[in-house]
Formats: C-alpha cells, structure tokens, sequence
C-alpha cells in the first residue's frame, strides 16, 4: 500500500487529479495560509472528508474499500473553487 501526498498551496490542490490502487492512501498537506478541506462531490463512487485542514497540518485518508475504475471528485469546502480527483485504477 502507497501513500500519494497532495500539496495545497495558492489555493489549488497540486496535483488536481492522483491516481491510486485500492487500499492506497492519500495525505492532503497545507501549504497554504488558510484552512482548507477535501471533500467528495455529491454523488462521488466514494467518500473523501478531511475535515479542515489548518495551514502547516495535513490529513490523511485510506481507501481501503474501492475498487479499480471508481473516481471521485472533491473541493474545499471553505473555497468551493478549489477542485480536483482521486482516480483508482
């Protein structure tokens, strides 16, 4: 099992989509000077929430029941502009 990280830093999730295998985790890190989240989109094939996120922290999710194929995207909640996608392949 891998753990893929994900910047966020000037508002933006870098990188804004991550591919991943089941079981894999990803860890969100703030970079930025605000609090953000991510959070699967309604009717996403899975669940993401962090929670907020405050600037120098980071949050971690496992996927541990996905299967390959399945996508989900996810935002901020506190900056709904802020998107990206964790694809399972």
């Amino acid at each position: 099992m891998a753990t893929h990280t994900v910047n966020i830093l000037n508002f933006k999730f870098d990188p804004d989509e991550v591919s991943i295998a089941p079981g894999d985790s990803v860890t969100w890190t703030n970079q930025d000077t605000d609090v953000h989240t991510a959070t699967s989109t309604p009717g996403a094939n899975f669940e993401i929430k962090t929670g907020l996120i405050n600037p120098g922290e980071d949050a971690s999710v496992t996927f541990d029941k996905v299967s390959s194929g399945e996508v989900a995207d996810y935002f901020c909640e506190v900056h709904p502009g802020m998107t990206a996608k964790v694809i399972v392949s």
